[in-house]
């Protein structure tokens, strides 16, 4: 699933808004996105490396690409929203 890169600033701006317990809930949604695009990066490396056949091998390939971009557009809202907390002085 691909996210748009970081968020909106009406997201932003509601995420000001939000208590410190919705904002650290919201960054472990966040965090768990990051973590499966990353395992389906790295699942995508694999595959490319040991698929039987060069289609395998390649949708392999694509879905490591894909898993990157959406691990890094996730990673950007996260950096967004933990400055946020940061703001907040949330602890």
């Amino acid at each position: 699933m691909l996210v748009a890169c970081g968020a909106s600033e009406s997201e932003l701006e509601d995420a000001r808004y939000l208590s410190c317990s919705e904002l650290s809930r919201k960054i472990g949604r966040l965090e768990q996105q990051q973590f499966d695009a990353d395992l389906d990066s790295l699942a995508g490396a694999f595959g490319s490396v040991l698929g039987d056949t060069e289609r395998e091998r390649e949708d392999a390939e694509l879905d490591e690409a894909l898993g990157s971009i959406d691990g890094a557009l996730v990673g950007r809202t996260l950096e967004q929203y933990n400055a946020i907390y940061r703001e907040k002085r949330c602890r």
